[in-house]
């Protein structure tokens, strides 16, 4: 699975050699390179065993 680090532009596949961290987020354990919705407007990933979060532009509620 390529993963996109932030401020790269274009996606890299990790070494067959190199070990697959791990992060856990609520109790759930996530593959460096994962990525899941936290809410409608953030969502994480995972890397390298660090979860690196983003918020998102919401839908305006007016």
């Amino acid at each position: 699975n390529p993963i996109l680090k932030k401020g790269q532009c274009c996606p890299f596949c990790l070494p067959p050699t190199a070990a697959v961290a791990v992060c856990i987020f609520n109790y759930v354990q996530y593959r460096s390179g994962e990525h899941w919705n936290v809410s409608e407007c953030h969502s994480c990933q995972c890397l390298f065993g660090t979860i690196v979060c983003h918020q998102h532009k919401c839908p305006s509620l007016a």
